[in-house]
């Protein structure tokens, strides 16, 4: 998505998680980082 979540988006997964409906998923890492953790690249300020 090549841009830094806010932290609005970073609640909304915490907030899913939280949830009833969420209750089925364990031992899993969810990365809320729009993807770069997937792509390899690291973005750094001021790059």
């Amino acid at each position: 998505m090549q841009q830094y979540g806010t932290p609005e988006e970073v609640a909304v997964a915490a907030v899913y998680l939280a949830l009833p409906g969420s209750s089925y998923l364990t031992g899993t890492a969810f990365p809320v980082d729009g993807g770069f953790a997937a792509s390899g690249v690291i973005k750094k300020d001021g790059a």
